[in-house]
């Protein structure tokens, strides 16, 4: 066992210039478990390396993990999605750049909410008879609602990392009464190698593909302080986040 200690001396371990998680060259016989200082930065990418101490497991260089990173963005207020099936909305508050002081694999995972609106109300049917003739007799028939859409995480506003389906529904009763603005959640979750010092912009946002029998178009976010029964309650149950986290430093 190796014992050092000391007040005004520092352990100075062998100081290599690395080519990459995967350099076996420039330790030919590397064993697991040898620890170095690595005086190198390499090129950007998915196998490079920054200075610091780093460890050999078997199978590539680990760097010995520094500050972690993890930063959690809520969705500040609703919002309605576009009359045009063709254009996303972007989530207010789930537009946002990070510089990462790291680089490394980090996780994005996006909680999202969509509710379809208020029914439109009642058709007068007209009834037939059992051979299908129209009779002078009409009946009132209570509408429901129903929307689909979908969240996407988009990455520098050019490429998207992942994009889930959602559907909703609002409903009328035989006595009238009708309930809608029920929030359909979905969850993305999404790995991107990050490089240290590079400014990223990654958003939320959602788009309604079609809607039958609603008022207007659906929310993103709905606010749920009107809901029957949250009374005094939570005008954000239905909001997203997009939480980012450091998982494999480089």
């Amino acid at each position: 066992m190796l014992d050092i200690s000391s007040n005004n001396k520092g352990f100075l371990p062998p100081r290599i210039s690395l080519t990459g998680i995967n350099d076996t060259s420039t330790i030919s016989a590397n064993t697991e478990g040898m620890l170095v200082y690595n005086i190198n930065n390499s090129p950007s990418g998915i196998n490079e390396v920054r200075k610091g101490y780093y460890y050999w497991d078997g199978g590539i260089w680990r760097r010995l993990r520094t500050d972690g990173y993890s930063k959690k963005f809520v969705q500040s207020e609703s919002i309605r999605a576009s009359n045009n099936a063709s254009n996303y909305v972007t989530l207010p508050n789930l537009d946002q750049n990070i510089t990462p002081a790291v680089s490394g694999t980090y996780q994005i995972i996006v909680n999202a909410y969509y509710a379809v609106e208020k029914p439109t109300g009642t058709t007068n049917v007209r009834a037939k008879d059992r051979n299908g003739r129209n009779l002078n007799v009409y009946t009132t028939q209570r509408n429901n609602s129903a929307g689909q859409g979908s969240v996407r995480l988009l990455q520098n506003n050019t490429t998207p990392l992942g994009e889930k389906y959602v559907a909703s529904y609002g409903m009328t009763f035989p006595d009238g009464t009708q309930f809608w603005a029920h929030g359909q959640s979905l969850v993305l979750v999404e790995n991107v190698f990050l490089t240290a010092g590079t400014t990223y912009n990654f958003k939320v946002q959602g788009r309604e593909w079609s809607r039958y029998n609603s008022i207007d178009a659906g929310i993103f976010g709905w606010e749920t302080n009107g809901h029957l029964g949250n009374v005094g309650g939570t005008a954000k149950a239905q909001h997203g986040d997009m939480t980012i986290t450091l998982i494999g430093e480089n």
